[in-house]
């Protein structure tokens, strides 16, 4: 038999990889902090050897099943929305110089707004029936992962804050600018902020019992009327 080359080992290694986070995923959506190496090595179909040898605790393996997931999240908004709350053709979600300022116009303006808040909702529920991993990424990190240890929390606390929750601030901070354009910057910033954990929580929670049921994909467009309408229309 001709040895493996390093090439190979490597794809080896990374396909199980992918496949032990994948079931982790899994068996954390039904057993929670309960999860353990054995549980996962049976949902992924290896032996409880195998897995270990990539990960010897369950920490080490949940801290990767979510540090990798929040690292995609950062492809999420590429070509959909922007941290700074930009459109792909560099236009601003609020009001520009020129705009029509008239009560039609700036209705338009209102409801254009909403509507990449919904996108923005979209873009998290479609990446989260896709990815079991993500989803529990975010779900976990509306409660700052107080579930896991402190150092797994200081570690992934920063990622989801930058990959999840500040895309998504832009958007409810854009509303806030188009509702009261006589306030602060600073007192948009920080209720966006509030909002946007709100947000996040809200749709995070109400997708948990889809997710589980494996009923996200039929149910999106409720959950998108309930969590981005909640408190803004």
């Amino acid at each position: 038999m001709t040895p493996r080359t390093k090439e190979q080992n490597e794809e080896i290694r990374l396909r199980r990889i992918r496949e032990i986070l994948q079931a982790a995923a899994e068996v954390y959506l039904d057993k929670g902090i309960l999860l353990e190496i054995r549980d996962v090595a049976a949902a992924a179909g290896l032996g409880y050897g195998t897995v270990y040898h990539y990960y010897n605790n369950k920490n080490d393996l949940v801290s990767d099943m979510l540090y990798q997931a929040l690292e995609r999240a950062e492809e999420l908004w590429v070509g959909e929305l922007s941290p700074d709350g930009r459109s792909d053709s560099g236009g601003m979600a609020t009001a520009s110089v020129g705009e029509d300022r008239s009560p039609r116009g700036e209705e338009r303006g209102s409801l254009r707004v909403m509507e990449r808040l919904r996108e923005a909702c979209s873009v998290l529920l479609h990446a989260w029936e896709r990815d079991r991993a993500l989803f529990l990424a975010c779900y976990l990190g509306t409660d700052q992962y107080r579930m896991l240890q402190p150092e797994t929390a200081a570690r992934l606390s920063p990622a989801y804050r930058s990959a999840v929750l500040l895309p998504l601030v832009s958007q409810v901070e854009a509303i806030l600018v188009q509702e009261a354009a006589h306030t602060s910057n600073v007192q948009h910033r920080a209720e966006a902020e509030r909002q946007g954990e709100w947000l996040l929580a809200a749709l995070a929670a109400c997708a948990l019992p889809s997710i589980r049921r494996g009923a996200l994909k039929g149910e999106m467009e409720e959950l998108i009327r309930f969590a981005a309408g909640r408190g803004f229309v």
